[in-house]
């Protein structure tokens, strides 16, 4: 086919693509109590059959606060909280760990004073993540302190982490500091172990072992088996 043959389908095509694409404008439409001024039916009768099974269910208390335990930040209670509780899990089932790690973004709520209720931890980890331990270098931790310093830290347990004036960020682990060439343990959550919330550098873990047990349960099972009120731990 000649050239200009071609050049002048190439235009056509073009041109055909480009008046056929419609023009889109979009709006944000916020979800708010104007759409329960007309509920639906069908949805209230087949909430109204599981909703007194549920409330019976999540209602049960299963240990108690003895303070308030509201979110926030890294080093927030329930930050505090959620790191020291999952290390003691660990513990509980015999799995060796070093330290351990979550995200904040993780963290939906905080727990109440006094009674906890299954509904409240399902409130603070609405997730189906599960728990995970990483055998991981600690040059790749290093990078994890580094990345840390230049955005901002997440919630950890049995781990010190220094940020200089000059950004520059020291992590220590029970108390020791970093060594490049040591494998460490580290327990989280899938998300994070798959470097969610760009912590990539946990990529590099030599293992990833699958406890077989949703966060949250372990959670649960902390809670259950703590022999005291819950306090926030430093």
């Amino acid at each position: 086919m000649p050239r200009t043959a071609v050049a002048l389908l190439t235009a056509i095509a073009l041109y055909a693509c480009a008046a056929s694409t419609p023009y889109i404008t979009t709006s944000l439409q916020p979800i708010d109590s104007r759409f329960d001024t007309r509920p639906d039916t069908a949805a209230l009768t087949i909430l109204a059959h599981y909703k007194p099974q549920l409330d019976a269910r999540m209602n049960v208390v299963i240990g108690r606060t003895a303070q308030a335990l509201p979110d926030g930040d890294y080093n927030s209670p329930i930050a505090r909280f959620t790191t020291h509780a999952i290390l003691r899990y660990a513990e509980q089932e015999g799995i060796p760990v070093d330290f351990s790690l979550y995200n904040i973004g993780g963290l939906r709520a905080g727990l109440p004073q006094g009674d906890i209720r299954l509904l409240d931890i399902y409130s603070v980890y609405s997730f189906d993540n599960d728990v995970v331990v990483l055998s991981i270098q600690g040059k790749y931790l290093r990078e994890l302190a580094a990345f840390f310093a230049r955005t901002h830290p997440q919630p950890m347990g049995a781990a010190e982490l220094e940020i200089a004036p000059n950004g520059e960020a020291t992590l220590r682990i029970n108390g020791h500091t970093l060594d490049d060439d040591r494998m460490y343990r580290l327990v989280t959550n899938n998300f994070v172990g798959d470097g969610g919330d760009d912590m990539t550098m946990l990529r590099h873990a030599a293992t990833v072992e699958h406890i077989g047990v949703l966060f949250r349960d372990a959670m649960i099972r902390y809670v259950q088996t703590a022999k005291q009120e819950i306090t926030p731990q430093p």
